[in-house]
């Protein structure tokens, strides 16, 4: 396994946001069955529900009751425990991406 740090961009409550994954995956790329981790997430409000959280192109951001969410000591920042490295991969923000906006 590799240690990863990916950021990403979710919908929270509606609106599009940049998040941060932390955790691990398999060193073979092309096996994405594997690793885990944790997100960071901003929610302005101070309050987060799971329902607010979504991918980036509007569809459910599947958590289950073993996605612990816990604030953490960062502004209106939220941990999401126990994320499958594969929930993520369709977030993970491209660099070039990043250059044209």
């Amino acid at each position: 396994m590799a240690r990863v740090v990916q950021q990403i961009k979710l919908v929270v409550n509606g609106t599009p946001s940049y998040c941060v994954y932390m955790g691990t995956k398999e060193e073979n790329d092309a096996d994405i069955t594997g690793g885990k981790g944790h997100l960071v997430v901003i929610c302005p409000g101070g309050e987060f529900e799971p329902e607010m959280l979504a991918h980036r192109d509007g569809s459910e951001f599947d958590l289950t009751e073993e996605n612990k969410v816990s604030k953490i000591k960062v502004r209106e920042a939220f941990r999401i425990d126990d994320v499958p490295y594969k929930a993520i991969m369709p977030d993970i923000v491209d660099p070039d991406e990043e250059k044209e906006e």
